[in-house]
């Protein structure tokens, strides 16, 4: 049995990609973020590229405030994401779909996917052909969806690569990170052309917000490692498409709302 969107659609209650403001020609994003894109949004039918070390923490900040304005959102080939981070950063997991593992037949389940969702982010295995990413492309600009792809994906309108991290919080050898400094190079036809900004991601409180510049607290540079866990994942095979919860790893809505009371002092963590 072959995997349709009307599956798709009976599974997950997902619709095709209209979100509460489909007649706007960009979706929402936050503003700390929008110099990178050369625009106050994401524009629909549009690709953009995320590299570097911290990209999977830039990706989920690209689409969490359309996620918290209720447009429906994808996670593509991402197995051992951390929900909590994800929803620290502001995304809606309620309107979040994760795919962790699609198998050789990712570009096909993506391409469902297109026309189910406003939003996607994806780790591709692979370059796909030039022929299948002409395609996909078509169907990108056709469904009006955003595709982030967390690679050099070929014909990107905006490539973002994270060229420098630093940890904040050791002093002297020991304490706690709280937070952690990106600067981010844009390049591309749909972003501001050769720009770098810097950005706190996470900031103290695990969200994200401008650096204007580094302050004393930082006494040198570390990296560190989050959990990971499959939480309220969907798996998605070329036979079956079926919803999935880890029952050890269920994270209930109170158990977010207390871990964003104590995120402010201890953020989360997202490579």
């Amino acid at each position: 049995m072959s995997i349709s969107v009307a599956e798709l659609s009976r599974q997950f209650g997902l619709s095709t990609a209209t979100g509460p403001l489909a007649a706007e020609k960009t979706l929402p994003v936050n503003q700390t973020l929008a110099p990178l894109l050369g625009s106050s949004g994401l524009r629909r039918g549009s690709s953009l590229s995320v590299t570097g070390t911290g990209s999977l923490s830039l990706a989920i900040a690209l689409a969490a405030q359309a996620s918290s304005e209720g447009y429906w959102c994808t996670v593509l080939g991402l197995p051992g994401l951390g929900l909590g981070a994800v929803s620290d950063l502001g995304v809606d997991l309620e309107r979040l779909v994760c795919v962790p593992d699609p198998g050789q037949d990712w570009l096909r389940v993506l391409s469902i996917l297109v026309e189910s969702v406003d939003l996607l982010i994806v780790r591709p295995p692979g370059v796909p052909p030039p022929a299948q990413l002409n395609r996909l492309s078509a169907k990108l600009r056709e469904r009006e969806a955003v595709l982030i792809a967390m690679s050099s994906w070929p014909g990107s309108d905006t490539r973002l690569n994270v060229v420098d991290q630093t940890w904040h919080g050791l002093e002297n050898g020991h304490g706690r990170l709280s937070r952690r400094n990106l600067r981010v190079r844009a390049e591309g036809r749909g972003g501001a052309r050769d720009s770098i900004a810097s950005v706190w991601l996470p900031n103290r409180g695990g969200g994200i917000s401008a650096a204007v510049a580094v302050d004393s607290d930082s006494v040198g540079t570390a990296t560190a490692t989050a959990g990971m866990t499959g939480v309220g994942t969907v798996t998605v095979s070329t036979t079956t498409v079926a919803a999935s919860t880890v029952a050890a790893g269920t994270v209930s809505a109170a158990t977010v709302a207390a871990s964003k009371r104590t995120s402010r002092r201890h953020p989360r963590i997202l490579p």
